[in-house]
């Protein structure tokens, strides 16, 4: 997902900056099993960035956190699904690219 700020961020660079990022979301998107989103409204991962890791059946879902103060995971199955929740949220406030 991409926030529309950044998006429109993009207007500011010099045209061929501008272009190359463009293209370069556009193969990003035209890969296999990828979705390119953008957020086009407040939502509730806009407190910070996240990372869901699902590894598959061997292992439950966790949470990977990076901030300026450090790293970490979470496994703690509440706390996960909440996560879920709000990037299912966040998901739902977004258009496909």
């Amino acid at each position: 997902m991409i926030g529309h700020a950044a998006m429109a961020y993009l207007e500011q660079l010099p045209a061929d900056v501008r272009e190359g990022q463009r293209e370069r979301i556009r193969e990003m998107a035209a890969r296999p099993n990828v979705t390119v989103r953008v957020l086009t409204r407040m939502h509730a991962a806009a407190s910070g960035s996240f990372t869901m890791l699902t590894p598959g059946d061997e292992l439950p879902p966790f949470v990977y956190l990076d901030a300026l103060d450090g790293c970490r995971y979470i496994e703690d199955a509440d706390v996960v699904s909440l996560y879920e929740r709000t990037f299912a949220a966040a998901r739902d406030s977004t258009e496909i690219l």
